[in-house]
């Protein structure tokens, strides 16, 4: 499944520093979750603003904050599953933090279909996820990446804003921008099952 997250590796070498300087302070994986949260409010605040610069200097945050939890972790040898929990529970709560903060122009204009398909495309967001967490429960590896995963949400994110600071239909463009992610949802979701289907078939799982 081809996405940005094959860039992960690069970004990683990139918050290596941040990661040794959290070692040596003892500092806790959970606060790299919230990170990842609060980055995604920074980026929701510069939807607010409809400030492109904002919202990706906070998906960056997000996204660091949603690697280094894990990283930080596994460096520790603190991995457990209420650390694997409470860092799904951070990822999913950014995604909708980021995509639910677009609900603000339909709001304003009481487009009540718009505000609707946001909320459904904030929702669906969680789609990939559920279904590589199905496929580890059984077995699977966790699997991540896209074609839409959450780094290129964050992505679509920033475009969208960048478009609305010069494009007159607001409107428009975030009905858009929500089927891009419903429909970028469903692909992941399908592509990882048929994923995890055939890894399983290949161990003699039942799918």
């Amino acid at each position: 499944m081809p996405s940005l997250y094959s860039l992960k590796s690069w970004f990683t070498k990139v918050l290596n520093p941040v990661l040794s300087l959290a070692i040596k302070l003892r500092l806790s994986p959970d606060a790299f979750t919230v990170l990842g949260v609060a980055g995604a409010g920074l980026a929701a605040f510069g939807v607010l603003q409809c400030s492109a610069l904002i919202v990706t200097l906070g998906c960056i945050v997000r996204l660091a904050g949603a690697n280094l939890d894990g990283a930080l972790a596994r460096a520790q040898g603190t991995a457990s599953r209420l650390g694997f929990v409470k860092n799904e529970l951070g990822d999913r709560l950014a995604d909708f933090i980021l995509i639910g903060s677009f609900a603000c122009l339909p709001i304003v204009t009481g487009d009540w279909r718009l505000l609707a398909l946001v909320l459904f495309a904030a929702i669906a967001s969680a789609l990939p996820t559920v279904i590589s967490l199905l496929g580890y429960a059984k077995g699977a590896p966790r699997l991540n990446g896209g074609p839409v995963g959450k780094t290129e949400r964050c992505l679509i994110a920033v475009l969208t804003v960048l478009v609305l600071q010069f494009y007159a239909d607001g409107a428009a463009v975030l009905r858009f921008a929500m089927w891009v992610l419903i429909f970028g949802a469903i692909a992941t979701a399908f592509l990882r099952r048929r994923t995890i289907a055939s890894i399983l078939a290949s161990k003699g799982f039942d799918v």
